[in-house]
């Protein structure tokens, strides 16, 4: 039944249903043709290079793509194809032949090297904005002055501590600053920013010396109480103020005074146990307090 109605013959049909006769007569048939291969690259682009052409190529411009392959090099074109082999191998496409960025970064990171080279490092992070210059001293305040200004100032009021660095002189400054230097490298300044006074008097005693001028000495008719009461109606760090309570001590009252605390900063109490503290030195307090 390989004719049609009107005589031809239904080529596909006898084909088919006659392959063995027609070979007998004509020989086995003609293999398919083989398709033409691939044209080798020849180019010299880089795996890179080729990447950046194809990415300037419109998405069906196939005649432009086909330019890309053909100029680039041997070696370019495989590490190109190694890497889109390894992001099928790992499945590194969505349902809608989207790469899967994340997937094939971390699952080809060492063919993506071959080609693109090692990764970027992440970026520095910007640097800290430098504090703006403390004031050129350009005032007469002395060093002493200079730290008395300082006394007043709140914590938190960094213009007024500009405003005492502007008024001070030149030498006041360097003078102060070689004795902060120097209470600094040695120490003598807590966490809580408190100044250790035996700390101080040890290891920079020169220093405050050319600042503050020599100890005050006792000279008043303070007793030791009273000193006590005077030093606590100080502001912290009110350096002259302090001085002046010395001057007005008596030198029985200082001396007093000077055994009590010295046995307090010995004694190994933590700040505020008053048991401690009394258990340890509590004949040195009586004494200071009971002084007639």
């Amino acid at each position: 039944g390989c004719v049609d109605a009107d005589g031809t013959l239904i080529q596909a049909c006898y084909e088919a249903a006659c392959a063995v006769e027609l070979e007998a007569c004509f020989g086995p048939p003609l293999p398919e043709p083989e398709p033409p291969p691939e044209p080798e690259p020849a180019g010299d682009l880089t795996c890179a290079e080729l990447n950046t052409c194809l990415g300037e190529c419109a998405p069906d411009d196939a005649l432009c793509q086909q330019g890309c392959l053909d100029g680039t090099s041997v070696e370019g074109r495989d590490v190109f194809e190694a890497i889109f082999t390894c992001i099928e191998l790992n499945g590194c496409v969505d349902a809608d032949g989207t790469l899967i960025q994340a997937c094939y970064e971390a699952a080809c990171a060492a063919e993506l090297e071959a080609c693109f080279g090692p990764p970027l490092p992440e970026p520095e992070p910007p640097p800290e904005p430098e504090p703006p210059p403390e004031p050129e001293p350009a005032g007469d305040l002395t060093c002493a002055e200079y730290n008395a200004c300082l006394g007043t100032c709140p914590a938190d009021d960094p213009a007024c501590a500009e405003a005492c660095r502007a008024d001070v002189s030149p030498e006041g400054a360097a003078a102060f600053d070689a004795a902060l230097a120097c209470l600094d490298a040695n120490g003598c300044i807590g966490p809580d920013g408190v100044l250790d006074e035996a700390c101080a008097d040890a290891n920079c005693a020169a220093e405050l010396q050319a600042c503050l001028g020599p100890p005050v000495e006792p000279a008043g008719d303070l007793t030791c109480g009273e000193f006590n009461t005077c030093l606590g109606d100080c502001p912290d760090g009110d350096r002259a103020c302090q001085d002046g309570c010395v001057a007005a001590a008596s030198p029985a009252g200082f001396a007093l005074f000077e055994a009590a605390s010295g046995c307090i900063n010995d004694s190994g109490c933590a700040d505020g146990d008053q048991a401690c503290i009394d258990a340890a030195c509590g004949d040195a307090i009586t004494a200071c307090f009971t002084q007639p």
